[in-house]
C-alpha cells in the first residue's frame, strides 16, 4: 500500500477516535454529575482526572464544566440524574478494559518483534494508543470495578502467535482477527448492559475498533466484501465467561 494513503486512511481512524472519546468524555461526566447541585466544579475536575484520557481531557473537561449556569443549578424536582450503571454493567465494563489493555499489550509485543515497516509501525502506534485511551475511559467509568490489567487468558492466546509470527503481514493479521474479535465484542456487550446511558456512550468506541481492522485489512489487501460483512455479526466476540478477568 502506498505509505500516504495508509496514513491518510490511518488520521482519518485517529480523527474519528477524538471525537468519539470527546462525547464519551462528556457523557460520562453528565451521567454522574449532569443535575446533581451538589457536584462542584471540583468534583468534575477530579473525575476527568481520574478518566485520564491525555490531551482530550482537557478539552472534553472544558466542555463539561462550560455548560450554562442555569443547567447547573437546575433544580432536582425538575430534574434527573441518568441511571449509573449496575453492578452487572461495572463487572462488562471491566472486562471490556481488560480486552483494550490486552490490545495496547499485543502491539506492543508486535512492535518488540521489529519486524514491522516503520509506516505500519506509526499506523500500530496510533492505533495502540486508541486502546490505551479507550481504557482509560472505561476505567474512569467502571471506577474500583475496573482490574487495571489486560486479560491474561486473551494475552495468553495471542501472545504466542506474536511470538511466532515470522512476518509483518503475519503479525498484521493476528491484529486484524484481535480488532475484528474487539469490534464483535462491543456490538455484542451492549445487548447485555442494564442502565446508564454512559454505558451505552462508551460502546461508541466499538466503530474505532472496526475502523482499525478495515485500515489492518486494506493493508493486507482484503477485499471490502471480507470485511464489512464480518464486522456486523457478534459470533466473534469476546465474552466475560470465555475471558475471565482473573483467568
Amino acid at each position: 500500500m502506498d505509505p500516504k494513503e495508509l496514513r491518510r486512511l490511518a488520521a482519518e481512524v485517529d480523527e474519528e477516535h477524538r471525537d468519539t472519546m470527546r462525547t464519551v468524555i462528556e457523557d460520562m461526566s453528565e451521567t454522574f454529575f449532569g443535575a446533581d447541585t451538589a457536584a462542584t466544579a471540583s468534583d468534575r475536575r477530579s473525575f476527568l482526572r481520574r478518566v485520564g484520557v491525555s490531551g482530550l481531557v482537557a478539552g472534553a473537561g472544558a466542555v463539561a464544566l462550560a455548560r450554562p449556569a442555569a443547567a447547573q443549578t437546575a433544580s432536582s424536582t425538575t430534574s434527573t440524574l441518568p441511571a449509573r450503571p449496575t453492578t452487572d454493567d461495572l463487572t462488562i465494563l471491566g472486562f471490556a478494559q481488560s480486552v483494550e489493555l490486552a490490545a495496547v499489550a499485543a502491539y506492543g509485543a508486535a512492535a518488540a518483534t521489529g519486524k514491522i515497516s516503520s509506516d505500519v509501525l506509526a499506523v500500530a502506534v496510533t492505533f495502540q494508543g486508541h486502546h490505551r485511551e479507550h481504557a482509560q475511559a472505561i476505567g474512569g467509568l467502571a471506577g474500583s470495578a475496573a482490574p487495571g490489567k489486560p486479560n491474561q487468558k486473551l494475552l495468553a492466546e495471542f501472545g504466542p502467535k506474536i511470538t511466532a509470527a515470522g512476518t509483518e503481514k503475519a503479525l498484521l493479521e493476528i491484529a486484524y482477527t484481535l480488532e475484528m474479535a474487539a469490534a464483535a465484542t462491543y456490538a455484542k456487550v451492549v445487548e447485555l448492559f442494564k442502565s446508564a446511558d454512559a454505558v451505552h456512550k462508551v460502546v461508541a468506541i466499538g466503530p474505532i475498533e472496526a475502523r482499525h481492522a478495515v485500515v489492518l485489512g486494506t493493508v493486507l489487501g482484503k477485499s471490502l466484501a471480507e470485511m464489512i460483512p464480518s464486522l456486523e455479526p457478534t459470533s466473534g466476540a469476546l465474552l466475560p465467561t470465555a475471558y475471565p478477568i482473573g483467568g
